[in-house]
């Protein structure tokens, strides 16, 4: 992934994924500071954070693809790994790969609707931080690859 991105689409397309992840965490700064208690008791929180945590991780997983398919190392298959591969090529840093690779799991839970224990939504709001180091270190791999 080293070297120089030069595809114009692809690149617009990574943009737009970052740009997409940043309206995301900037919707969950809303709700960031509510209570567990108040998040338990209100259905819509509980939605727009569902929706929202959802829609970041997807954003940040498809800029993943893009970039390993910018890259010319093809498609992958699952999302699994996409993370500790953009650590391997020097796009994001190691604890950062560590932190989103915990939410991976998540996002397993998220897409298939099988969301049990709003507590664990909850305390994913407090990892919103991965979301905006993702796309700060992205956004200035990209200036670097220029």
């Amino acid at each position: 992934m080293r070297g120089h991105i030069n595809k114009d689409n692809s690149l617009n397309r990574i943009n737009t994924q970052l740009r997409e992840l940043d309206r995301f965490t900037e919707a969950l700064v809303l709700i960031e500071d509510c209570s567990l208690e108040d998040f338990l008791a209100d259905d819509e929180l509980q939605r727009l954070a569902e929706r929202n945590l959802h829609g970041a991780l997807e954003a940040a997983m498809t800029t993943c693809s893009l970039l390993t398919v910018t890259a010319g190392h093809g498609l992958p298959n699952t999302y699994e790994g996409l993370f500790r591969q953009l650590a391997k090529e020097g796009i994001i840093n190691n604890a950062l790969a560590d932190g989103l690779e915990t939410l991976e799991e998540f996002h397993n839970i998220l897409t298939h609707g099988k969301i049990k224990n709003w507590n664990i939504v909850y305390d994913q709001l407090s990892n919103q931080n991965y979301f905006r180091n993702f796309t700060r270190q992205v956004r200035s791999y990209l200036r670097r690859a220029a």
